[in-house]
């Protein structure tokens, strides 16, 4: 009796490993919450013994299970996979990895985001740093959105668009916070690389916000755009070019021209003499005036245009992957899946599987999930409703260790990995 009892166990595992995803059981959420925790529990204790990678996955989807757990814990073990992510060798994996798991960190936890992100790869740097200006001030948080901007502008990191979301929602009133904002973004802009410095970037700033700052802070900007773009042109001329906003075109051949064109309005106001001089040295700039009298407002209408996107964040806004990835519970029967459910789908070994069912099928050294080797044939866990949402470009993981089977398995949470079983 017994016997066959452990066979029909052993059978019906057997059979939900071919079994096509549509006859997988549906379960509630505490009957799902019941099956995670000695799971997920078990995908911790064997994550050591695995390559940076595959470490790296365990973790991640782990962290995306415990959300609807304990919080706390999903924080720590993102913090954990974010630390085998740094462990790995390829570099174009180890940013993507990295960049991946910061985005669905940020929800959960912004300081522990800010904490981790300084770690990250520098090439992502500023696209992290720009996710947590407008996940922060979408959430209503201009002080968290700030706290992340001084940031990434103590690390020489500048970002227009941000910037400009920043100064957009700060208060008519709070003239020193805008006043802070505008000059670190100055600093930032001075202090990265001059082939970083972009024409109509920065300067952007100054056609936009100069009425509504003091005129040593505009001046002193319009110094660093002029001289930089001075360098840059001697480093590298341009010769000639064609730019061109809708039907507006204009054609140049300095960068400086770009960028007195942009300050013009402000210098024309705040230091005439000095202007004067300027258009005097530039006259095409002078003939882009007379086109364009307002400047780069009048130039780029769609850019400047105080309803667009360009201007303020909104809650249509893309946000970092994360926020997208965890769907609301609903009942047990529906579509909805939480991040339990998206957590969930992570590899282990089989022999970890046979053990839980029954320890009688396990060998005595493998009787605690503990112990069970990381490098034995795996299965991945699926355990959601039958309805499975489609992510796109998930970035891929190499084959899992000891797995001749495996031919990777997907960063993703929410997304179905290249092994099948069900259960």
């Amino acid at each position: 009796m017994f016997v066959a009892t452990c066979g029909a166990r052993l059978l019906a595992v057997l059979l939900a490993i071919q079994a096509p995803q549509y006859e997988a059981p549906l379960l509630t959420l505490p009957e799902r919450a019941a099956l995670a925790r000695p799971l997920l529990l078990h995908a911790e204790a064997v994550a050591p013994a695995d390559d940076p990678a595959t470490r790296a996955l365990l973790l991640y989807r782990a962290a995306g299970a415990w959300l609807d757990l304990d919080r706390t814990h999903a924080v720590e073990l993102d913090r954990q996979a974010f630390a085998a992510a740094r462990l790995i060798e390829s570099k174009s994996l180890r940013k993507d990895v990295e960049r991946d798991i910061l985005y669905d960190l940020l929800p959960l936890s912004p300081s522990a985001f800010l904490d981790l992100t300084s770690q990250a790869e520098p090439e992502t740097q500023n696209y992290l740093y720009r996710a947590a200006i407008n996940f922060s001030l979408t959430q209503g948080d201009l002080p968290g959105a700030i706290k992340a901007f001084d940031q990434a502008s103590a690390a020489g990191l500048f970002t227009e668009p941000a910037t400009t979301h920043i100064l957009t929602a700060i208060p008519e009133s709070a003239t020193a916070q805008r006043i802070h904002v505008f000059n670190s973004a100055i600093a930032a802009y001075n202090a990265q690389p001059l082939e970083d410095s972009h024409s109509w970037t920065a300067s952007r700033l100054v056609a936009r916000y100069w009425q509504n700052l003091p005129k040593a802070s505009v001046l002193a900007a319009i110094d660093v755009l002029l001289d930089r773009a001075a360098k840059k042109d001697a480093q590298e001329p341009v010769g000639s070019g064609n730019i061109g906003y809708g039907a507006n075109k204009l054609s140049y051949k300095s960068r400086t021209e770009l960028e007195l064109f942009a300050v013009a309005p402000a210098l024309k106001k705040l230091d005439p003499t000095r202007a004067a001089a300027l258009l005097a040295v530039h006259p095409a700039v002078e003939e882009y005036l007379r086109r364009f009298p307002g400047g780069l407002p009048s130039f780029d209408l769609a850019g400047f245009y105080t309803g667009g996107s360009h201007v303020g964040v909104s809650s249509s806004l893309l946000l970092p992957l994360g926020t997208a990835s965890f769907a609301t519970e609903k009942g047990a029967h529906s579509a909805a899946l939480t991040s339990l459910d998206m957590g969930l789908e992570f590899t282990i070994p089989l022999w970890a599987l046979l053990a839980q069912l029954s320890p009688m099928l396990a060998p005595d050294h493998l009787r605690s999930p503990c112990s069970v080797p990381a490098t034995r044939a795996r299965l991945t866990f699926r355990i959601f409703s039958p309805q499975w949402p489609r992510y796109p470009s998930p970035a891929a993981f190499p084959p899992l260790a000891g797995d001749p089977t495996a031919t990777g398995a997907t960063m993703r949470r929410g997304l179905p990995a290249p092994i099948s079983s069900t259960t």
